[in-house]
């Protein structure tokens, strides 16, 4: 695993919580879809950077 994909892991705890916190509704109503939106946004950069994790790993 180089510096760059380190950084890039190592950066993935901060971009979810930014992520949450920038984007979430101003309510707790889990049927607002822009929730579904937060999570798929948050979802899609967790399994992009798990894969990097995991090509290290298997390497």
């Amino acid at each position: 695993m180089d510096d760059r994909e380190t950084g890039t892991l190592a950066a993935l705890p901060a971009i979810i919580t930014y992520l949450i916190n920038e984007r979430r509704p101003a309510h707790d109503d889990t049927n607002d879809p822009k929730w579904r939106t937060l999570f798929e946004d948050a979802n899609y950069f967790a399994e992009r950077f798990g894969a990097v994790y995991a090509r290290a790993q298997r390497d």
